[in-house]
């Protein structure tokens, strides 16, 4: 997130998903000092099991998981700073799913963060520029977790750069 200069810490957050991928990014924003965390996930289970795992370990970061509605999810997102979507609704072959109805949820103030990167821009994407957001991709996580299995593999640096430039030419 610091990548792209979101101001997080200390703020609210909205998290869409808290499996694999998910539950990483939950964990990691609550180390990272956010303010709140609304988890919306439809396993309550293991949205409770998240959400006990940072009260266990990161005291000092309150965790909310809603309800299913979207009237609730509207609702946190009034005064949150970022909203992340970590589920697979928009990724190629379900391009036509998204996390919400429209771009009425969202506010301009609102950086939106879809990890899905194929397609490049998401409905939710869409949505969000529609409703003045700034938004970004999976891309530069994807990229990140390239890096590191590089670095595993072979013990020396991923070109990041070259890399970029790559995926950023298609």
């Amino acid at each position: 997130m610091d990548e792209l200069k979101i101001p997080f810490r200390k703020q609210k957050v909205v998290l869409i998903g808290v499996g694999g991928a998910g539950r990483a990014i939950a964990v990691q924003l609550a180390y990272e000092g956010v303010g709140e965390l609304c988890i919306k996930e439809l396993n309550k289970d293991l949205a409770n099991e998240v959400k006990g795992t940072i009260n266990k370990y990161i005291s000092n970061v309150k965790v909310k998981i809603l309800p299913d509605d979207e009237k609730s999810l509207k609702e946190e997102l009034k005064d949150a700073c970022l909203l992340v979507n970590a589920t697979p609704l928009g990724m190629k072959g379900r391009e036509n799913l998204c996390v919400i109805s429209g771009p009425e949820v969202l506010h301009k103030d609102l950086f939106v963060y879809d990890i899905v990167y194929d397609p490049r821009e998401t409905l939710l994407m869409k949505y969000a520029k529609q409703a003045g957001c700034q938004t970004t991709n999976g891309i530069n996580m994807m990229i990140w977790q390239g890096a590191i299995a590089f670095k595993i593999w072979f013990d020396v640096d991923m070109p990041q750069d070259y890399v970029r430039q790559e995926l950023f030419e298609k």
